[in-house]
């Protein structure tokens, strides 16, 4: 919580919302969605190589390293991230879950189940081995 608001407050000033000018895979970078939020974002994949003019056209698929989820953004709401908050770890880390079972060790799982177990993993699929 108190990082979501350190990088509002960050970014509240608008000489410090900076369109990032070379963004590449790899990339850290500070991410305004279109609802007033702001993120701290890995750029993941470009979905056209960069143009002259990025800014207004091309895409990225992005990690929000604080929350988890990817995300298709434009390019042109990648912002420069400032050192300090480069030195802040990730808030979250990806996790596989196995050999999880029903109680009765049956390996089909009731249906009401399967929603709830959904809705818990944020909609991740799970694979059976």
């Amino acid at each position: 919580m108190k990082l979501s608001l350190d990088l509002a407050d960050y970014y509240a000033f608008p000489d410090h919302r900076q369109l990032h000018e070379d963004p590449s895979e790899g990339t850290y970078c500070g991410y305004h969605d279109i609802e007033g939020g702001y993120y701290r974002v890995r750029v993941l994949k470009f979905s056209q190589p960069l143009g002259l003019y990025f800014h207004h056209k091309e895409q990225a698929r992005v990690r929000l390293i604080d929350v988890g989820c990817v995300q298709v953004v434009d390019v042109n709401q990648l912002l420069t991230l400032p050192e300090h908050f480069l030195q802040i770890p990730a808030q979250v880390i990806e996790t596989f879950i196995c050999g999880v079972r029903p109680c009765d060790e049956d390996v089909d799982w009731p249906e009401e189940h399967q929603i709830q177990r959904a809705q818990v993993f944020g909609g991740k699929t799970s694979v059976r081995g």
